[in-house]
């Protein structure tokens, strides 16, 4: 079934703040059984790891770039 929300494109649920983010966000990729979504931010050089069903940032891993 196709809702007004589909029909409009993408919509935003939520917003999940990311800590000591500075430059940009270069690639996203989601587990979608777990949960999880990891955020590389070439800049820092940093991959975030993202708890979806929490709405949080969980864990980051430095000196990735």
């Amino acid at each position: 079934m196709i809702t007004a929300a589909h029909a409009a494109g993408l919509v935003t649920e939520r917003t999940i703040a990311l800590p000591n983010v500075a430059g940009r966000i270069d690639h996203l990729a989601s587990d979608d059984t777990g949960k999880i979504l990891f955020v590389a931010e070439h800049d820092n050089g940093t991959l975030d790891v993202v708890d979806l069903a929490a709405g949080r940032p969980i864990g980051r891993i430095n000196n990735m770039f």
